[in-house]
This record gives C-alpha cells, sequence and structure tokens, in this order.
C-alpha cells in the first residue's frame, strides 16, 4: 500500500517540532517503566516512532503511551506494535489514538512554521 492509498491522515515531523511520547509496555497486569521515543509521523490511528534502543517493544507489543504535542495539550493513548523497521523504528497501530481535529490543527501549525 502506497502513502497515497492509506486510511487516516499522516503528518511528518522535523526534530524541531516532534511531539513528546512516553509510552509504558503492558506485561500482563504488570507496566514496564515509562520511556520516551521519538515521533516520526502520526495519524489518527497510528505512529511510526524510532529510538535508538526501543527497549521493551517489540512486535506485537500492547502498550500505553502519552503524546504531547508543541503547544502542550496531550492525549492518552492504548496500541500495539504492528511493524519493526530497520530495528530502530517501530510502526504502532493505536487502539484509543488522537482526533482527527488534533491532527488537524497539527497539519495548520507545521504549514505555518515553514
Amino acid at each position: 500500500m502506497g502513502r497515497e492509498d492509506r486510511r487516516y491522515h499522516r503528518i511528518e515531523y522535523f526534530d524541531e517540532y516532534r511531539p513528546q511520547l512516553l509510552i509504558t509496555v503492558k506485561k500482563g497486569e504488570k507496566k514496564s517503566g515509562w520511556k520516551s521515543y521519538k515521533v516520526l509521523d502520526v495519524s489518527e490511528k497510528g505512529l511510526r516512532i524510532a529510538e535508538d534502543d526501543v527497549g521493551g517493544l517489540r512486535l506485537q507489543s500492547e502498550f500505553e503511551a502519552q503524546i504531547t504535542f508543541s503547544d502542550g495539550e496531550s492525549y492518552d493513548m492504548e496500541g500495539k506494535v504492528l511493524r519493526v523497521v530497520n530495528n530502530n523504528e517501530l510502526g504502532v497501530y493505536l487502539t484509543r489514538g488522537i482526533p482527527l481535529s488534533r491532527i488537524m490543527k497539527e497539519q495548520k501549525l507545521l504549514k505555518s512554521l515553514g
């Protein structure tokens, strides 16, 4: 499936405008500690994230997360790792994601910045 065939609108970030993302992996009834990840792109139902050491996230890992955008607005999310790319990028599906209104707000903000 090409990028133009995606079901959800996706926003790619430049380094300086990335939101903050914290993830804790669900392990049965327990959760791991919170770990920060780089956000490469977002959509209502997915994220592409990167980290030099992806830590406890593996294919099919379920997690809880919080994303905080540059204006301070944050959302609690839940999801699952669907893809591992190049050993340091993960494609995740969000079962509790980001509202479309927030995605559109981000798109406007990024367009105004450059």
